[in-house]
C-alpha cells in the first residue's frame, strides 16, 4: 500500500524512476524483486524544483516492500571516485540529513513515520544513513 500511496501522490509521482543513476555510475535492484514491491525518487530532483532555496539532497531514495508488509528504505549517493580518502564525507551526511530533515520528517511525513504502528519505516530513535561508492568501469581502469 505504500508503494502505491507514493507512486500516486501528485507531487512525489514527478520524481519517480526507474533506476537511480547518476554520472554514468547507479544501483541495480535485483531481478528476484518485483517492480511493484519498490519504488525509487530522486531526491535530489525533488530538491531543486520544489525545495527553496535549494538544499544539498542525495541522489535517490528507494523504499522497498519486504516480507510481512514491512518495507526497508534505503538512502543513495552515487559518487564517481576511485577512492573516499579524500572525499569529505560530512557532504554525504548533509544530503542524508536533509531528505531525512526535508522529505521524510516534514513533507512526506505520513509516508515514512507512524509511532504507532509497529510496521512503520523509522521510529525516531531509528535512522541508518546508508550510501554507496561504486566505481564506474573507467574508475576502476
Amino acid at each position: 500500500m505504500l508503494i502505491q500511496d507514493i507512486m500516486n501522490n501528485p507531487v512525489l509521482s514527478q520524481y519517480l524512476c526507474n533506476d537511480c543513476e547518476e554520472n554514468g555510475i547507479g544501483v541495480s535492484v535485483h531481478s528476484d524483486i518485483q517492480q511493484g514491491d519498490y519504488v525509487i525518487i530522486k531526491v535530489d530532483d525533488y530538491f531543486n524544483k520544489e525545495i527553496h532555496p535549494n538544499p544539498a539532497g542525495n541522489d535517490c531514495l528507494i523504499v522497498q516492500r519486504c516480507v510481512d508488509n514491512r518495507y526497508k528504505v534505503y538512502l543513495i549517493e552515487l559518487k564517481n571516485i576511485q577512492t573516499l580518502r579524500h572525499y569529505d564525507l560530512s557532504h554525504i551526511r548533509d544530503k542524508f540529513q536533509n531528505c531525512f530533515d526535508i522529505l521524510m520528517s516534514d513533507k512526506f511525513r505520513s509516508y515514512f513515520y507512524d509511532p504507532n504502528q509497529a510496521n512503520s519505516i523509522f521510529k525516531c530513535n531509528r535512522l541508518i544513513n546508508r550510501f554507496l561508492v561504486i566505481k564506474s568501469q573507467k574508475a576502476i581502469k
